[in-house]
């Protein structure tokens, strides 16, 4: 089930309003709509907090959202790609800079 009705089912099973829910997760009553609706996601600190005051497992709420699955390894391999990009870099100058130096020396 995707998190933003596992919060939504948790929210009204416990009758909280939005605004509510917003204070006790320092967020705001849109930011809670957005989630609901699937439009966005908590932040980690928030995803935390509606853990603990809604009584949801942080496993449950992550695991059972197949499009926040997907967003999670989407970001790991930009995070994968963009290291191996930066290395890359890193290489490519030191070669630069250590056949400039050999030139110089011949």
């Amino acid at each position: 089930m995707p998190i933003g009705e596992q919060i939504k089912d948790r929210r009204e099973a416990l009758a909280w309003s939005r605004e509510e829910l917003a204070q006790v997760v320092n967020g705001s009553v849109q930011q809670v709509s957005r989630w609901e609706k699937g439009i966005s996601y908590p932040n980690i600190k928030q995803l935390i907090a509606i853990s603990d005051r809604l009584e949801l497992s942080l496993d449950n709420l992550i695991k059972s959202d197949p499009k926040l699955q997907k967003t999670i390894q989407i970001d790991k391999n930009a995070k994968e790609a963009s290291d191996y990009l930066r290395i890359s870099l890193i290489f490519s100058f030191t070669y630069m800079i250590l056949f400039s130096f050999a030139a110089l020396f011949m």
